[in-house]
């Protein structure tokens, strides 16, 4: 039994397979117009834009907290999370965004810290199972390979 003041939480269970190692970042304003999505495991279906709406529309830059992105090789900034939040500064005109900026990420460490981030959040089994495989996760990975041999895949739609 748990002890007073302890909370029971629910958690899928980590990507094992992935090390992230430690990588530098910096905390600083990015522009928002600036900052890119990587379709592969940031899934269109999940974004809503009544809710940056809402964000927009009741913008508060303490309220929006600090945004995740990764700074690739060639300059770009790419999302990994706060996506409802970028959408809301959209909506509200304003040019920068707090972000916690990696560099020297690569596409599948990008992917496992989206997953770390998002074990609270409310990813469909989908969602979490295309960003596993983007992630290297070799389970993902091994049931793919299993059902390409037999002609099937996991796709959205």
């Amino acid at each position: 039994m748990k002890g007073q003041g302890e909370e029971y939480m629910i958690k899928q269970p980590p990507i094992r397979d992935v090390d992230i190692p430690i990588h530098n970042y910096r905390i600083e304003m990015v522009p928002v117009f600036k900052i890119s999505i990587d379709p592969s495991y940031h899934h269109a279906g999940r974004y809503r834009q009544q809710r940056a709406d809402l964000i927009g529309k009741n913008w508060d830059e303490a309220k929006a907290g600090v945004i995740t992105v990764s700074e690739r090789p060639d300059g770009r900034l790419i999302l990994i999370d706060g996506n409802h939040r970028r959408g809301g500064a959209v909506v509200a005109h304003v040019p920068f965004i707090l972000a916690k900026v990696f560099t020297g990420l690569t596409r599948q460490e990008e992917a496992a810290i989206f997953l770390g981030l998002s074990d609270y959040t409310r990813l469909t089994l989908l969602h979490r199972w295309l960003t596993r495989r983007v992630a290297g996760d070799s389970v993902a990975i091994g049931v793919e390979n299993v059902l390409a041999a037999h002609g099937a895949r996991v796709a959205e739609g």
